[in-house]
């Protein structure tokens, strides 16, 4: 059952950012920072995973039809002219793939950009879930520390 792991997992992690805090509204807060570090960590593993998948797998979108822009265009012309041509076969995404290790990784990454962008965003937002949730716990010990 996730969601019971989940919750676990947060608890632990909360505890360890609580340290040893007994109010509730800091372990609350450290369950929040909890959650959003946890997706961070799972937002991570989704981005390598989207690139190593575009660098085994060679596409992550629909396959292109065309060779080059000048293919395109002279596809195109070809039927501004009156003739019926033959659609093209789909470009082997693999085939467009660098053999070297680094380049492979580079067209991965530039393949899976879109994707990554938003997976981003995403990981901002976790990010500054958790960051806020932190500034409040050092707030409430620091106001705690000069009430004593």
């Amino acid at each position: 059952m996730p969601g019971a792991t989940l919750a676990r997992q947060v608890e632990k992690l909360a505890r360890k950012i609580a340290g040893n805090a007994r109010d509730e509204i800091v372990l609350e807060l450290a369950r929040d920072a909890a959650y959003a570090e946890i997706e961070l960590a799972r937002v991570r593993r989704v981005k390598v995973a989207l690139i190593e998948r575009a660098a085994a797998l060679a596409a992550l979108g629909t396959p292109r039809l065309f060779n080059s822009a000048q293919e395109a265009i002279r596809f195109l012309n070809s039927v501004v002219q009156g003739k019926t041509p033959a659609m093209p076969n789909p470009v082997d995404p693999s085939a467009t793939m660098p053999t070297e290790e680094v380049e492979r990784t580079a067209e991965a990454i530039r393949r899976a950009l879109p994707e990554l962008v938003k997976l981003d965003r995403y990981e901002s937002r976790a990010a500054a879930r958790r960051d806020k949730a932190v500034r409040q716990i050092i707030k409430s010990r620091i106001s705690k520390k000069i009430n004593l």
